[in-house]
């Protein structure tokens, strides 16, 4: 159980919240270790060991920081950004450029040129003005880049 009692004060996955709010001020955000490698445990057993070529990306805009990235990168999951930002903190914890999926509908081109450059896994690209971005950043930085390319039918 993630919430216990001891001692008249609440215990949240076996911190003591009162000592944690007098270390750390309120208001406090506090995250449970167990119950994130719990649920990955199960998206592993239920859904990525049942089925090859799989993987699964967490969302980086949910919590993007740089204990939660090395976490993720930890339990071998890729990570989905939709900005630079994002991007940047997944790079400087040395997330592995492979497992790095960069969405977004509006991404600017100094953003797509830290991915190309920092050789991201796949980048969704939105629409043609995107993809020509693409086309000119690797035409001038000599590089490629890995692509899928999102079409929302019924949208012009």
């Amino acid at each position: 159980m993630i919430y216990t009692e001891k001692d008249g004060r609440l215990h949240f996955d076996g911190c003591d919240t009162v000592s944690l709010a007098k270390k750390y001020g309120t208001p406090l955000y506090v995250y449970s270790l167990t119950d994130i490698q719990n649920r990955i445990e199960e998206l592993r057993n239920d859904f990525l060991d049942k089925y090859s070529k799989t993987r699964a990306a967490y969302a980086a805009k949910a919590f993007s920081t740089s204990a939660m990235l090395k976490l993720i990168q930890n339990q071998g999951l890729s990570v989905d950004v939709v900005s630079g930002g994002e991007l940047y903190t997944a790079i400087s914890v040395g997330f592995p450029a492979e497992r790095i999926e960069f969405n977004g509908n509006n991404k600017l081109y100094e953003e797509l040129l830290m991915a190309i450059e920092y050789g991201v896994g796949r980048i969704i690209v939105d629409g043609m003005e995107e993809l020509q971005m693409i086309e000119e950043i690797c035409r001038s930085t000599e590089s490629k880049a890995k692509i899928m390319y999102r079409i929302a039918p019924g949208v012009n």
